[in-house]
């Protein structure tokens, strides 16, 4: 995965589930509400109870590189 995958990653990800268009990820937006609670629970970083887009962009790249240390050697 290189940047421009996790650019268009954070671009799917926001338009499938930020609903009222409000830039954010929360329980307002009328999505799966597991869904919508587990990326809260995992990638918002200023405790806000959402997740925008930068954050969303941080915990992806978190999350591959997490998996880059325990796959490939």
């Amino acid at each position: 995965m290189n940047c421009d995958d996790v650019d268009a990653k954070v671009w799917e990800i926001m338009e499938a589930y930020d609903n009222n268009g409000d830039g954010t990820i929360n329980i307002g937006d009328n999505a799966n509400e597991d869904d919508v609670l587990a990326m809260v629970s995992m990638c918002d970083i200023d405790g806000n109870n959402g997740v925008c887009s930068y954050e969303l962009k941080a915990c992806i790249i978190y999350i591959e590189n997490e998996w880059r240390h325990e796959n490939c050697p």
